[in-house]
């Protein structure tokens, strides 16, 4: 029993120090769509923002600001990107926007994705519509639908998202997508852990000798 207590010790504290090492970057764009475009933080790329208009094809989308924010080390191997887009939305209106999110390192791929509204009351939708080649995938939800595996791979993603506002007080909506690393190649935390793990092993023998 107190083999398996350290090693469990050893696993948790190589686990906490994965997770402290954790970042959130967030680049925050009081005027509009990123810029300089494309956009860059990290391994990601942002790009090609595009209104296409609002309710009867007019660009109605005002007083907006966007937000890219990156998580790193969600788990072992995989980062969290959140593309969100606020703005002062009209009731009973339909907004259309789209961008392309890229990930830079050829070995890197996206794998899934979410949508989600911004709203405390009445009834609002978003459909993501997600493209790439070998994918067309649309996310539709009324609040906020989780991440969904996309089926596959993916180095470059093509996004539109349509808001249809209702009688809701939405100010905002975001898409997320999650970043996956090679299997064969060890991410500095998991890699970390394992070393731990045995030196903890290594530990144990010695005191059995």
């Amino acid at each position: 029993m107190t083999r398996l207590k350290l090693i469990a010790g050893i696993v948790f504290a190589a686990l906490a120090a994965g997770q402290a090492k954790a970042g959130t970057i967030t680049a925050n764009f009081p005027n509009g769509f990123p810029t300089p475009n494309p956009f860059q933080q990290q391994d990601k790329s942002w790009s090609n923002f595009l209104d296409l208009g609002g309710t009867g094809g007019i660009s109605t989308l005002s007083n907006f600001n966007t937000i890219v924010t990156t998580r790193s080390n969600i788990y072992p191997g995989q980062d969290l990107h959140t593309f969100t887009l606020l703005a002062d939305f009209t009731a009973n209106s339909t907004y259309e926007i789209s961008y392309d999110i890229t990930v830079l390192p050829a070995d890197v791929e996206l794998i899934a994705a979410s949508a989600g509204l911004q709203k405390s009351i009445g009834v609002a939708s978003i459909t993501t519509h997600i493209t790439s080649t070998g994918l067309s995938k649309d996310i539709t939800t009324s609040n906020s639908s989780g991440l969904v595996d996309l089926g596959g791979e993916f180095v470059t993603l093509h996004v539109v998202d349509i808001i249809t506002t209702g009688t809701s007080d939405i100010t905002g909506f975001l898409n997320s997508f999650l970043e996956d690393a090679p299997d064969d190649v060890p991410e500095p935390a998991s890699l970390a852990l394992l070393l731990t793990g045995f030196a903890g092993l290594g530990l144990i023998r010695r005191r059995r000798a």
